[in-house]
């Protein structure tokens, strides 16, 4: 089984130092990457992003830098992280989405058999 995890276009995946949507797919794709029924779990991710080392089943597919203004048009990087990692997308089983923008929801419409997940991160 293939696995692929979109990740904001926000900030990088980093568990030393930030501690949401970004934590909760990092942890998601280092524990993934363990299973035996597991051949491989890409994330597509802002550039700079960190891993745990030792994980051969795991790739990162870099896409923005990451954002430092708060006051921008999330939705239009949302896009164009897409552009970078849309490619990728027909060479995997399952692929979840922790985004909420348009642009998964437009792939979704075009291959109805595509094994898609939405996590909506809010706070508690």
């Amino acid at each position: 089984m293939n696995i692929f995890i979109i990740s904001s276009a926000e900030k990088t995946v980093d568990f030393r130092k930030y501690g949401g949507t970004e934590l909760v797919v990092g942890d998601l794709a280092t524990s993934l990457s363990k299973f035996n029924e597991v051949e491989e779990v890409a994330v597509a991710c802002c550039k700079g992003s960190v891993f745990p080392e030792n994980l051969p089943k795991l790739k990162v597919i870099e896409t923005l830098e990451e954002s430092e203004d708060m006051h921008h048009d999330w939705v239009a990087r949302e896009a164009d992280a897409y552009q970078i990692y849309e490619k990728y997308l027909d060479d995997y089983d399952i692929i979840v989405d922790n985004t909420k923008f348009d642009p998964i929801y437009d792939y979704e419409m075009a291959h109805p058999d595509a094994n898609i997940f939405h996590i909506f991160h809010a706070p508690c």
